[in-house]
């Protein structure tokens, strides 16, 4: 999986996310914001997958933050997701009553 990133994924952020790149998101590992921004933009799409790439999120602190970031930056490849599991179960749904017709 991964994420489409547009020429500036910076541009995905609303301006209060775009403050402080250079400085800790995650205090207790010394991870910069900058660092989980180019983990979600290289495509970690949960905080698992972040915290594996950078091992921010080990505590407790800054897993919200990451989560916001992840929303932000990884919207279209969420809005895709949520479109093909729609599908998937209409297609499963309108199977499942074609076979108990049959």
């Amino acid at each position: 999986m991964s994420v489409d990133p547009p020429e500036n994924p910076l541009d995905k952020l609303p301006p209060i996310l775009k403050k402080n790149l250079r400085r800790n998101l995650c205090v207790c590992n010394e991870v910069l914001k900058i660092d989980i921004i180019n983990a979600i933009t290289q495509g970690a799409t949960t905080v698992e997958e972040v915290r594996r790439q950078t091992y921010a999120t080990m505590g407790s602190g800054c897993k919200q933050q990451v989560k916001r970031l992840i929303e932000c930056l990884c919207e279209k490849w969420c809005q895709r997701t949520s479109f093909l599991i729609l599908r998937l179960y209409i297609i499963s749904t309108d199977r499942s009553n074609f076979l108990q017709k049959v």
